[in-house]
């Protein structure tokens, strides 16, 4: 399977998932229209055709048709995308291919594109989402409770992204940093930064790009 890179006459670009016979995959290029005709920038609808061919090639290692997707097929998604190599299991350990956030907008993308055949009435009603009420955790907005709150649609199938800890510089690059100061005010400013752990404000950042 590959996606191509279409040009139309009006010289606007999109791409389409075409199967091992080089087949444009139909109900792929119907959701593709459908995001084209909501005028979704080249970018989003390039991303979603690459997330849905990797979710087709899954379909083909386990030979099961598009119709069947569930929340369990949609789950063993996961671990499908974290392989390297998909169609080798591999009993030694090795790094995964994608992080929890990429594997989570690839599951996005496959419940958008099922959501939209099952309003067409393509395939029938899969329970692929859950009703929440929001505001659910610790926090609660300002007026929380003043309104009544209606249950929103949330995906069952999702990841968290992992939290990863803040790149920092190492004593020796600070240094390389105030030894190449000119101004005693800039080495003054970036020793306040290091020792204190402080951050320039972003208005400060965009005034001293401009200058």
């Amino acid at each position: 399977m590959k996606v191509q890179r279409v040009r139309f006459p009006d010289h606007s670009v999109t791409w389409m998932v075409l199967d091992d016979d080089h087949i444009p995959v139909q109900p792929i290029l119907t959701y593709r229209k459908y995001l084209r005709n909501l005028d979704r920038s080249p970018n989003t609808i390039r991303a979603a055709a690459y997330r849905l061919k990797l979710c087709w090639e899954y379909l083909r290692d386990e030979h099961l048709c598009w119709k069947e997707m569930d929340i369990a097929l949609l789950a063993g998604f996961i671990p499908w995308l974290r392989r390297q190599d998909p169609t080798v299991i591999s009993i030694a350990s090795h790094s995964v291919k994608r992080t929890n956030a990429t594997i989570d907008l690839a599951l996005g993308t496959v419940h958008g594109f099922y959501t939209y055949h099952m309003r067409l009435s393509t395939i029938p009603e899969l329970p692929l989402s859950q009703l929440t009420l929001p505001h659910r955790g610790r926090y609660k907005p300002f007026l929380h409770g003043i309104a009544k709150s209606n249950p929103e649609a949330t995906r069952i199938v999702a990841l968290k992204p992992e939290r990863r800890p803040p790149k920092t510089l190492t004593r020796e690059q600070v240094q390389c940093l105030l030894d190449a100061c000119t101004h005693t005010r800039d080495r003054l400013l970036l020793a306040l930064l290091y020792e204190m752990g402080m951050r320039v404000p972003r208005d400060a950042q965009r005034d001293c790009i401009a200058e």
